[in-house]
């Protein structure tokens, strides 16, 4: 059996009696260990570069658009300017528009007088965007990025009118 010193109050005392009737050993030495925590909190914000986006279309005959609806023209390319503190920032884009003309394939509506037209919005991969939908961009591509868009007229009707053809479109950009 072993024995110990035991030194301190009655609590202990009683405590360090029960263990060695026990047969349990008495810890006398105890360790302090300190752990200190480092970081930085800081808001997942970034700054659009260029928030109004002037994109030129273009004039196109009538005759360019192939017969069936759904056709297009020859796209444009356009981005998105943003600025991050880090790159460990998600970047959400949800593309949307007062005008709406087909929200799965991306279609908004023009105004100025052509008709049976609107005007297509198309990812970086040159693939449709859906209107209203969040398309995660990811971890910022670096401090200063630019997020890729196409736009491109689209038939939406068996005939086509003659006129101006504008539109626009909003991408609200969601951080986290």
């Amino acid at each position: 059996m072993t024995t110990n010193t035991i030194i301190g109050s009655r609590p202990f005392q009683a405590a360090a009696a029960a263990c060695v009737l026990l047969g349990l050993s008495v810890p006398v030495h105890a360790d302090v260990v300190t752990a200190r925590f480092t970081g930085k909190i800081q808001a997942a914000s970034c700054a659009i570069l260029n928030p109004i986006i002037n994109v030129p279309m273009g004039t196109h005959n009538i005759s360019e658009f192939a017969s069936p609806i759904g056709s297009t023209v020859s796209e444009v390319n356009f981005s998105l300017g943003i600025r991050c503190p880090s790159t460990d920032v998600q970047v959400l884009v949800t593309p949307s528009s007062t005008h709406i003309l087909d929200a799965i394939n991306g279609v908004i509506g023009v105004t100025g007088g052509a008709t049976g037209v609107g005007i297509q919005l198309l990812n970086d991969k040159k693939m449709p965007v859906k209107l209203g939908v969040v398309d995660d961009q990811g971890k910022a591509h670096g401090l200063t990025w630019d997020v890729q868009y196409y736009a491109r007229y689209y038939r939406t009707e068996v005939n086509i009118g003659t006129g101006e053809a504008n539109g626009s479109a909003t991408f609200t950009v969601t951080y986290r």
